[in-house]
């Protein structure tokens, strides 16, 4: 079981109900809208939708870059030290906004 304790593994497993539930939800709300906006999403799927809103590459960046700083953070090294008989996770300190966001 020792790929299994890798933690960019766990990592993976756990975004699985995540994407899951993202397809699902595509599926679902692709099925219920009319088809003439279903040829909407596949022009633009196909590479023909040249009306791109900037709210909607946002929205995906924003998506993308959760996903890499949550990937970061699993697997980034943590320091464990014993605190009153429990294990405690020990920061480095306090961190300013700027730093969270760029993972450091």
């Amino acid at each position: 079981m020792g790929i299994l304790e890798n933690v960019a593994i766990q990592w993976l497993i756990r975004r699985i109900p995540e994407v899951g539930g993202l397809l699902l939800t595509i599926v679902t709300f692709f099925a219920a809208i009319p088809p003439e906006q279903q040829a909407v999403i596949i022009a633009i799927l196909t590479g023909n939708g040249g009306g791109l809103t900037v709210g909607a590459v946002i929205g995906l960046a924003m998506w993308i870059y959760a996903q890499v700083m949550s990937f970061r953070q699993t697997t980034k090294p943590k320091v464990v030290e014993q605190v009153a008989g429990r294990p405690m996770e020990i920061s480095s300190g306090r961190k300013s906004l700027l730093d969270i966001l760029l993972g450091r």
